[in-house]
């Protein structure tokens, strides 16, 4: 079966783009430096340490003319207790930190991934938390529009254990499915909105210390990235999934019953931003324990991580 490829969003195109208007800064592009200074602090509240070199980087938003732009404030990474370092030796960075933008001109803070060691002047477009500047004061969101810009308040999940792709009958406990097929027609069995600009969905399943991928999606009714454990006598679902029947990778032995195994769906970082592509981001919106006496399409359902999401306070004088 050829390999299925999930229909990836133009906008993502023209959102690179509006991103590198929105936060290029000084130069040639006619966008003017800004004037005054401020002192910016940070407190965040589930960021991650990074690793593969990419690290975050905060910015203060302020409006030049009738042009969004972004100040680039301090590049960082997070250590094991949750404090800002820097990148390259682990300093911690405890501010304030300079911003050659007045208190009173400053619209919000972001915070964006970045594959450098050093500080950027023109952003990625994978930002994971940003907020609005309100007396002084930043509520760091990763829901926030210049962030994920999405609403997970709503985010639920169910899935099904089957082998649809193969012809064995005494396996369909080694491929996960996230679709009803009990509805009539089937419906799809993630309730997520389009992937965030910047970001892409991934399904994972996670056996004792190995985690494989179901492959990568934007939107939830359509057919994922890839299927290279799947078998491919048959057509497999238009939905998100995988069976685990051949290609096995090393340590790992197919078939692969599922029961008791960890199943989540990730947040991933879009394109050059995802530094470990075999390994999961950190950023989980759903998750599930497969029953340890599964049986196959039984309707599961998986818990929501919306609440457990990073965040963070900045203050800005």
């Amino acid at each position: 079966m050829p390999r299925r490829t999930s229909r990836l969003p133009t906008s993502l195109l023209s959102v690179a783009a509006l991103f590198l208007l929105l936060f290029g800064c000084g130069g040639d592009d006619g966008i003017t430096e800004p004037e005054g200074s401020s002192f910016v602090t940070f407190s965040f509240d589930g960021l991650e340490p990074m690793g593969g070199g990419l690290n975050y980087q905060a910015w203060v938003i302020y409006e030049s003319g009738n042009t969004t732009v972004g100040f680039p404030l301090i590049l960082f990474n997070i250590n094991g207790d949750g404090q800002m370092v820097h990148p390259l030796n682990d300093t911690i960075l405890s501010g304030p930190f300079h911003a050659d933008v007045d208190a009173v001109d400053a619209l919000g803070i972001a915070i964006s991934l970045e594959v450098t060691n050093v500080l950027v002047q023109v952003s990625s477009f994978t930002f994971i938390l940003s907020g609005e500047v309100v007396q002084g004061t930043v509520n760091l969101s990763a829901e926030d529009f210049f962030a994920l810009d999405r609403d997970f308040s709503n985010a639920a999940g169910e899935y099904i254990l089957a082998t649809p792709t193969d012809d064995t009958p005494d396996n369909e406990l080694s491929g996960i499915w996230f679709m009803d097929p009990v509805a009539d027609p089937i419906e799809p069995g993630l309730a997520l909105p389009e992937a965030p600009k910047g970001w892409i969905y991934e399904g994972w399943i996670e056996t004792d210390d190995d985690s494989l991928s179901t492959g990568k999606f934007v939107w939830v009714n359509e057919p994922d990235s890839t299927s290279v454990y799947s078998s491919g006598l048959n057509e497999a679902p238009e939905y998100p999934g995988e069976d685990f029947v051949v290609n096995e990778p090393q340590h790992v032995d197919f078939p692969l019953d599922l029961s008791g195994a960890t199943v989540f769906i990730s947040i991933e970082p879009w394109n050059e931003w995802d530094v470990f592509m075999n390994d999961p981001f950190y950023l989980r919106i759903l998750e599930a324990q497969v029953p340890a006496d599964a049986t196959p399409m039984t309707l599961y359902p998986m818990t929501s991580l919306a609440s457990q999401l990073p965040s963070g306070t900045a203050t800005i004088q």
